[in-house]
């Protein structure tokens, strides 16, 4: 039982990649996705070799660009982290003001029916 599950994940496996590979040599037949190809792995290959000769040179200051990068980023997040938790704040102390304001509603509005009613009852007499 587990060898046929095995051999039919292999074979899903295998059908992905051939699938995979069929759709990216369609894909290369049109002149556009090619040249975007193109261009996107020359780019790439350029990055590479200019952050490979980068480190080559000064490799402590590559270092430093990326912890100072890193840093940057932690603290990006310890802003937005806090950020959310004061707008959390804010949101649960609208909802307990709304509730207030609510009852506060309801209560002016049971007032006013009963004014209401004493007003109706003392036209009635």
């Amino acid at each position: 039982m587990e060898k046929t599950q095995k051999k039919e994940s292999g074979k899903l496996f295998r059908g992905m990649l051939m699938g995979a590979a069929v759709g990216a040599a369609i894909a290369m037949f049109d002149r556009s996705t090619r040249q975007r190809v193109k261009d996107t792995t020359m780019r790439l290959k350029d990055r590479t070799l200019s952050l490979a000769s980068q480190i080559k040179q000064d490799p402590k200051s590559v270092a430093n660009d990326v912890k100072q990068t890193l840093q940057t980023a932690q603290s990006a997040v310890e802003t937005v982290v806090e950020e959310v938790k004061q707008l959390a704040t804010t949101v649960e102390d609208v909802k307990k003001n709304s509730r207030g304001v609510l009852q506060q509603v309801q209560s002016a509005s049971s007032e006013i029916k009963g004014m209401g009613e004493r007003l109706t009852t003392k036209e009635r007499s």
